[in-house]
């Protein structure tokens, strides 16, 4: 018979808003427009792994975006000064968007995304990983966009 499963029940809450959508270029594109994001997530079942974050996003003319954010988790240290039992770090970002059915009869948008994301250590005696790195490209078809 093999191990069993693991069993964890999470509760949490999520919310976004939106500020500044209003200002328009040429009636077409968005000046700018900021999203903040909080969230907190807690393992019910298990002391640990409660955790909270935040962000926010600042979009430029539709076309530029700039992250940041702030994450924290709490950790089981084992019983052991040299572990934290808290661990959190910032994180940051840019994206840039060629929204092509804004400006043509061409139904795509394309975008690039790059993430870094500090690694956080659960050890008091050392935290100077090297970031995580994400970048993504998207290539997205906007149905019915003319």
């Amino acid at each position: 018979m093999g191990r069993g499963q693991p069993t964890g029940i999470c509760r949490g809450r999520s919310a976004s808003a939106s500020v500044w959508n209003d200002y328009r270029f040429h009636g077409e594109l968005r000046t700018l427009s900021t999203t903040v994001h909080v969230q907190y997530e807690d393992v019910t079942n298990y002391r640990y792994f409660t955790s909270w974050g935040g962000g926010v996003e600042a979009n430029i003319m539709e076309v530029v975006a700039l992250r940041y954010g702030y994450y924290r988790f709490t950790v089981d240290d084992l019983g052991s000064r040299t572990n934290k039992n808290q661990m959190g770090k910032n994180t940051f970002g840019v994206g840039v968007c060629v929204p092509l059915n804004r400006f043509s009869s061409v139904p795509l948008s394309v975008g690039f995304d790059a993430v870094a994301m500090q690694q956080p250590s659960a050890a008091t005696t050392f935290d100077d990983w090297d970031n995580f790195k994400v970048y993504s490209v998207t290539l997205r078809w906007i149905a019915g966009s003319h």
